[in-house]
């Protein structure tokens, strides 16, 4: 068992954080623990894990996917664990748990909060298991579990309480709804949005619709039907309990996406035959052209290999054609994910004036893994879909500064 220490900002309610693998041949072991500067008192590790990982065990498959986040309160010693659990990359019937054992005398934490860390959770665990799949010591970690718990002391210390700006979980916010919007952009806007809650399908249509041209907004319809119109490009059904022919959407000249909000499932219309054509003619008329490569050599020199369009197109020329789908697919879900977290994180990061001051900013870019400028612009206004303070914020905030200065005098 490897031991490290982290050291952050007082008060501090974190204890401990430890690593854990569990197999169901092995059984489980503690891999790392990471102590705070202000422990007090030795914990039995090895007796609370185990109560965590147990949960592997009584969970089923599909259960497990949709709730790997826990949470154990244990008041008579004073103490809240919470984590996530995420499967081994390489090793398919090995599973790990990342436990943070909090003080909970200190009243910093309660439970309502939890699901507000579960977005920069995921972050978190995806750096993790990088390491993990490298081979890498796992003391690599230390410096992204230091980050995670500055920042969340940081949104404690603020006074948030629970993620109120959309109606779901922090945890679904980071899947479920990036799904939907990457799927609503692959499919060309064309979305139908079913749920048994009239109010909570006009509030997806709402965010939705952000992504909308003028005429597609015109060709999209908000009233609350119980069947398919044929043509629009965003409508809202109720639940379709006679069942749906799929012959309805035959008529359809462009891929399209259906949103089951009940079942918080996302399913593409089969046939991307269309997405296809339109992508070997961008193939063969623009990426493979070599004067407009040159063109863009000769335009573009201040963009590096991070800018998210060109990494994009040098993946999507390495993959073959069934591979470009799910690429596309994660490439929209990872920036729409980030999107998401960017929001949350300059809303309660910001100084009282509104302003991002420069290092807190870089702790922004630093747990959300941005180091390009150009990603930066991409992700900001993405973001000020969900805040449109964001994008003054983290990338004009200098800007406005200086007008608000010049202003003065």
């Amino acid at each position: 068992m490897i031991t490290s220490k982290i050291l952050i900002g007082k008060p501090n309610p974190f204890q401990a954080v430890t690593l854990v693998a569990s197999n169901f041949q092995t059984g489980f072991e503690i891999l790392g623990v990471w102590n705070f500067s202000n422990q007090t008192e030795e914990v039995d590790y090895q007796s609370y894990n185990r109560i965590v990982m147990s949960g592997v065990t009584r969970h089923d498959q599909e259960h497990f996917a949709k709730n790997p986040s826990f949470f154990f309160d244990f008041p008579e010693n004073k103490l809240l664990l919470f984590g996530n659990f995420f499967p081994s990359i390489t090793e398919p019937n090995q599973t790990y748990a990342l436990t943070f054992f909090v003080h909970s005398e200190e009243n910093m934490i309660t439970k309502t909060q939890i699901p507000y860390f579960h977005s920069f959770l995921a972050l978190l665990i995806h750096n993790v298991q990088e390491i993990i799949k490298s081979g890498e010591h796992f003391l690599q970690a230390t410096p992204h579990i230091t980050l995670f718990c500055t920042i969340a002391l940081k949104l404690l210390l603020s006074g948030v309480q629970q993620p109120t700006k959309f109606p779901l979980t922090a945890d679904k916010c980071n899947f479920f709804l990036q799904h939907c919007l990457a799927s609503h952009l692959q499919t060309q806007m064309t979305t139908i949005i079913e749920s048994k809650d009239e109010n909570l399908a006009k509030t997806y249509f709402d965010f939705l619709s952000l992504f909308l041209t003028k005429e597609q907004l015109n060709l999209s319809s908000k009233l609350y039907t119980n069947r398919v119109t044929p043509g629009l490009f965003l409508q809202i059904v109720s639940p379709q309990t006679v069942g749906f022919p799929p012959s309805d959407l035959y008529c359809y000249d462009r891929p399209w996406t259906w949103i089951n909000l009940d079942k918080e499932e996302v399913i593409q219309g089969p046939d991307q035959s269309i997405q296809t054509s339109v992508y070997q003619d961008i193939m063969l008329k623009f990426l493979d052209s070599p004067q407009m490569l040159e063109e863009f050599k000769l335009s573009r020199p201040r963009f590096s290999d991070n800018c998210c369009a060109f990494k994009l197109v040098q993946q999507l020329k390495s993959v073959n054609d069934m591979e470009k789908y799910i690429l596309c697919m994660d490439f929209f879900g990872d920036i729409i994910r980030k999107a998401i977290l960017m929001a949350e994180l300059v809303e309660n990061m910001k100084s009282e004036s509104g302003i991002i001051q420069p290092e807190v900013k870089q702790e922004i870019l630093s747990l959300l893994n941005i180091t390009d400028k150009s990603d930066l612009i991409i992700i900001g206004n993405i973001s000020s879909f969900f805040d449109q303070r964001v994008a003054r914020r983290l990338i004009y905030g200098r800007r406005d500064l200086f007008n608000q200065i010049y202003a003065a005098v």
